[in-house]
C-alpha cells in the first residue's frame, strides 16, 4: 500500500513538473498546454451543457453612425472591438435582458441612431446561435426560431436602455432583448463614434431603406461624393512559387500544420504536377493552379450526429491551424452534402470583398477561397486557393458609376426569364478574373443570378 502511495506521489510530481515546463516553454499560454487541450477535448466530445463553442460569425457587419451614413466590414480582424463589443451585448442581453416579440418588421426604426447590423449568409436557429456564448436563456429559445439579421442598438448615457434585435428576414419575425445600459454598451456607442470621426478617406454606404429604394430590400450600398472615387488595384501572387515555379519548402511549412508527424520536403512527390504529402490516414496536395487541399481519410467511418454550432467550431479551429492565410477572411455561405456540413469563406481586402469570377473557379475547381468539410464531428476535406492579395500602390482606378446606374445595366444584362421584383443584393467586390491585378467591379444579385457590372464609364 505504501509503494501504491508514494507511485502516486511520484507521479503527481512528473505531472506538475511537465505542467511548469509546458508553462515556461509555451509562454504560461493556458490555451496551447497539453492538459489545458486535453481537458477542452473532452469537454467538447462529452455532449454536456459545459461544450465549448465559438459565436458563428456574421458575413457582413454593418456600422451605423446615426446620420444616415454607414461603414461596412467584413472581416473581424479590422476594427474588432465594434464586433467584439456587440457581442459582448448580446451575451449580457441574453443574460439579463426582458423579452418582447414586434407585430412588425421596421427597418427604419433600428438604424435611426447608432447602431451595429450583424448579417449572417444563411439563416441560422436561434439555439444553435446562443451556443456560442455558453448561455441558457429557455423563454428566448422557445420564442426565437431563427435569425440572419441581428441589430445592436447601444444607449449613449446612464438610464437608457439597449436595444438588441433579433430578425428573420424570411418570414418578417422579430423578437428583441432590452437591457440598461452598461459599461460595454457605452463602450460601443464611443466606439462607434470614433470609427464615424476618423473615417474620412473610406467609401460611405447608404440604407435603401432610409433612401426610399424599396425594390432594393434592406440593404446597404456604396455612394462616393463628387462624381468619382479613386482606389487601389490589388495585386494578385501566388505565395507557393518563387521565380516562377513551384516552391517546395512552402508547400512543406503548410503541410505541417495539419499533419501530425514531421514531413520533410523530400518525401513531397510530385506526379504532373500534383505535389502530395501523406501521413496515416491523412493526405495533403497543392496543385499548380493554385489550390491546397487535405484530406482525412479516417473520418469516413462511422457517422456521428454534429450540430451546426459544433460543425462550426471545429471548422473555425481548424482554418487557425492554417499559418498560410495571409488576408481576411469572412464567412460567406454554408449547405448541406452529401459529405458532409460545408463551410464557406471568402478573402476582403481593406473590407471590400474578393469574389472569384468563373474563369478562376472553372481553372481552381473553387468558387470560394477556402471550403471546409465536416463530417462525424471531424474535418474531412479542406481546400483554399493560395493566392495573396494585397493593394497596389502604384495603380489606381476610379469608380463613377453609382447604384441606380449600375441597378439599370444589371437589369439590361438580366438573362433570366422570372420576372424580377426585388434585389437580393448589390455591393461591390475586387473581381478575381484570372489576372494579375484586380479591380472593383459591381455585383448584384437578382433570382439567384449573380450579374457582374463595371463600375467605371
Amino acid at each position: 500500500m505504501k509503494n501504491k502511495i508514494t507511485n502516486l506521489v511520484i507521479f503527481l510530481l512528473i505531472a506538475a513538473a511537465v505542467f511548469q515546463t509546458g508553462e515556461l516553454w509555451l509562454g504560461n499560454t493556458y490555451s496551447h498546454n497539453f492538459f489545458y487541450s486535453l481537458f477542452t477535448s473532452a469537454r467538447r466530445n462529452s455532449g454536456t451543457t459545459e461544450d465549448i463553442y465559438e459565436i458563428i460569425e456574421p458575413e457582413k457587419t454593418v456600422v451605423g453612425y446615426g446620420n444616415k451614413k454607414f461603414n461596412m466590414l467584413y472581416s473581424n480582424s479590422e476594427n474588432n472591438s465594434i464586433i467584439n463589443l456587440s457581442e459582448q451585448i448580446i451575451k449580457d442581453a441574453l443574460i439579463n435582458g426582458k423579452y418582447s416579440s414586434l407585430a412588425e418588421l421596421n427597418w427604419s426604426e433600428y438604424i435611426e441612431g447608432k447602431a451595429v447590423i450583424l448579417e449572417y449568409p444563411f439563416v441560422v436557429s436561434a439555439k444553435e446561435y446562443i451556443k456560442g456564448y455558453a448561455v441558457t436563456n429557455d423563454e428566448f429559445t422557445q420564442n426565437v426560431k431563427n435569425l440572419n439579421y441581428i441589430v445592436v442598438v447601444p444607449s449613449g448615457g446612464n438610464g437608457e436602455t439597449t436595444s438588441c434585435y433579433f430578425i428573420d428576414e424570411t418570414t418578417s419575425e422579430v423578437s428583441v432583448l432590452t437591457v440598461n445600459s452598461s459599461e460595454q454598451s457605452a463602450a460601443l456607442y464611443n466606439a462607434i463614434q470614433t470609427m464615424q470621426y476618423s473615417d474620412n478617406e473610406s467609401i460611405e454606404y447608404i440604407s435603401t431603406v432610409q433612401s426610399g429604394l424599396n425594390i432594393f430590400g434592406s440593404i446597404y450600398v456604396p455612394q462616393w461624393n463628387d462624381g468619382a472615387y479613386e482606389y487601389n488595384l490589388l495585386e494578385k501572387t501566388n505565395s507557393f512559387e518563387k521565380d516562377g515555379a513551384t516552391d517546395v519548402s512552402v508547400i512543406e511549412t503548410n503541410a505541417n500544420n495539419f499533419l501530425g508527424n514531421y514531413i520533410a520536403a523530400s518525401e513531397i512527390n510530385d506526379v504532373n504536377g500534383i505535389y502530395t504529402i501523406s501521413s496515416d490516414d491523412l493526405v495533403v496536395k497543392y496543385y499548380e493552379n493554385g489550390v491546397l487541399e487535405y484530406y482525412n481519410y479516417d473520418v469516413d467511418g462511422s457517422s456521428a450526429e454534429q450540430t451546426l454550432a459544433e460543425a462550426y467550431t471545429i471548422s473555425s479551429e481548424f482554418i487557425k491551424k492554417d499559418t498560410g492565410i495571409t488576408n481576411d477572411l469572412y464567412l460567406s455561405g454554408a449547405e448541406t452534402r452529401s459529405d458532409g456540413l460545408v463551410f464557406y469563406y471568402d478573402y476582403s481586402v481593406d473590407n471590400i470583398p474578393i469574389v472569384i469570377s468563373e474563369k478562376t473557379a472553372e481553372e481552381t475547381g473553387m468558387s470560394h477561397a477556402v471550403e471546409v468539410v465536416v463530417s462525424n464531428k471531424n474535418v474531412k476535406r479542406y481546400k483554399r486557393i493560395t493566392y495573396k492579395y494585397s493593394l497596389n500602390d502604384e495603380y489606381t482606378d476610379e469608380m463613377n458609376i453609382d447604384i441606380i446606374s449600375a441597378w439599370d445595366n444589371a437589369i439590361m444584362n438580366y438573362t433570366g426569364n422570372d420576372t424580377i421584383t426585388s434585389i437580393n443584393d448589390m455591393y461591390i467586390g475586387y473581381y478575381d478574373d484570372n489576372s494579375d491585378k484586380l479591380g472593383i467591379y459591381w455585383f448584384t444579385e437578382l433570382n439567384n443570378k449573380l450579374i457582374v457590372g463595371d463600375t467605371y464609364k
